[in-house]
């Protein structure tokens, strides 16, 4: 699950379909991408940040629930 990329999402009152709309994809494979079913390529990662959240870095927003965990844990 990408926590970081639904938070900022929703903190900028963006969804799915924005989301979606922007990549010209069906809503469902972003949910799916945003809970970690399938990756978001990194062209598609890239745009997302460029379009909707430049001032955060790649590695932050798409970092996996699985890697913020493990940091917590160490």
């Amino acid at each position: 699950m990408l926590s970081n990329l639904k938070a900022e999402t929703k903190r900028s009152g963006l969804g799915a379909k924005d989301i979606a709309s922007l990549l010209n994809k069906r809503t469902a494979t972003i949910y799916d991408k945003m809970n970690g079913i399938y990756p978001f390529t990194f062209d598609e990662a890239e745009t997302i940040r460029n379009h909707f959240f430049p001032g955060h870095t790649l590695e932050y927003l798409f970092k996996r629930e699985s890697q913020i965990a493990r940091k917590d844990v160490i």
